[in-house]
């Protein structure tokens, strides 16, 4: 049982509401990591050390690496144990991210929910860690696709799956490892998870996946209104077509935040107009965003676009 401020509360059965699951953690807060390690919970070292394992040697120092699912900063600590300095954190809790942020851990902490697209640039990470967070993601969402978009190709993704939670998300990774998105580097056998706790014990147990990224079809433009629509329909036009040190790509993903957002969908219309794609898909979202120590929403799209 968690201590939260609420009183104890079974977590085995939390489903997959963001806002279910960001009250939980929220009320869990500073009793968090003192409940997992009474628990017997070594999960954070475990994925580490398979990150050391199959990242470059040498790299420690400039490798970058996303926590998602940070927590308190357990998970991170962790990855830093092993040598790593380019840690960036995040999780779907506030309260968490409060306690991360004072650790010497992240280069930054900060609110994410990984059940939407994430706000960061398409190969920003070398690697992306995901510890005891898949159970609460519907397997149908873009979680796994994000996972893959924002590590470059050659980088790594480490996450965990429950027993019990395993099979409801193997026919996407078998999809994506047939259309060579994933190349499949380690599956362990079943391990402890929280093996002190009733709820868990034999009962449910863990599995540590770990995949290299593989080849991309797609790439993500980030828009700003500071560069006019032309500038954006070139470097769209540059996509599509291909460079002398890049293959050209088949989708193109236009995304904007705030006052960007015109500037996105006028930079999509003004290639589909140019006969380069087409608009395929649009989706908006309104991300946690934090500016100043305040954590506020902010409007954001992604317009997809197919080559024609």
């Amino acid at each position: 049982m968690a201590n939260t401020k609420e009183g104890t509360v079974r977590i085995a059965g939390a489903g997959t509401s963001p806002e279910g699951n960001k009250k939980l953690y929220d009320n869990w807060g500073d009793k968090c990591e003192e409940d997992v390690r009474a628990w017997g919970y070594c999960m954070p070292e475990e994925c580490a050390e398979k990150l050391k394992k199959f990242a470059p040697m040498g790299r420690e120092d400039t490798y970058k690496i996303l926590d998602a699912g940070a927590g308190d900063g357990l998970s991170g600590k962790a990855i830093q144990r092993q040598g790593f300095k380019e840690i960036v954190g995040i999780d779907l809790s506030p309260e968490l991210i409060k306690i991360a942020s004072k650790k010497d851990v992240y280069k930054k902490a900060e609110v994410a929910d990984l059940s939407k697209p994430l706000k960061y640039k398409t190969d920003e990470f070398d690697a992306l860690t995901v510890v005891g967070v898949m159970t609460y993601l519907e397997h149908d969402g873009c979680a796994l696709d994000e996972m893959i978009r924002v590590v470059k190709t050659g980088g790594l993704i480490i996450l965990t799956h429950r027993t019990d939670k395993v099979d409801l998300w193997k026919p996407k990774q078998d999809q994506l490892e047939k259309d060579g998105k994933l190349e499949r580097l380690e599956i362990t056998e079943p391990r402890p998870y929280l093996p002190d706790n009733p709820e868990y014990a034999d009962k449910i147990k863990v599995i540590i996946h770990v995949w290299r990224v593989g080849k991309k079809d797609s790439v993500d433009m980030k828009v700003t209104n500071k560069k006019g629509t032309g500038f954006y329909v070139k470097s769209a036009k540059s996509f599509f077509q291909g460079t002398e040190d890049k293959d050209p790509v088949s989708k193109l993903s236009i995304s904007g935040l705030g006052d960007a957002i015109d500037t996105a969908v006028a930079a999509a219309m003004a290639c589909e107009q140019e006969g380069l794609c087409t608009i395929a898909e649009i989706r908006t979202s309104y991300p946690d965003m934090q500016s100043g120590g305040t954590t506020r929403g902010c409007g954001a799209i992604m317009i997809t676009l197919k080559k024609k």
